[in-house]
């Protein structure tokens, strides 16, 4: 999904925000404190987005005919994330 991998960059530029690197210490704390603010709320947290990739990867690999209720509980949780991230 490319979501996953949007949210993976901002993540990325928290943390090299998080360093300061390419920004005055005032831009980066402005721009670290706002995105701070965002997750969570329009921002998947680091551990959501994980959780996210792991449901992922185990819908991909349940068989929809031998373990339909497993299936269709992972969907719901990406359908879950869905709703709140996208």
């Amino acid at each position: 999904m490319k979501i996953i991998e949007d949210y993976k960059n901002v993540h990325c530029a928290i943390e090299k925000l998080e360093r300061s690197q390419h920004l005055s210490e005032i831009e980066a704390k402005s721009v670290l404190v706002l995105l701070q603010d965002m997750v969570g709320h329009s921002l998947p947290s680091k551990a959501e987005l994980e959780q996210l990739e792991d449901n992922i990867k185990s819908r991909e690999q349940t068989n929809i005919n031998k373990h339909p209720d497993k299936w269709f509980e992972i969907a719901n949780k990406i359908s879950e994330f869905e709703k709140k991230y996208c």
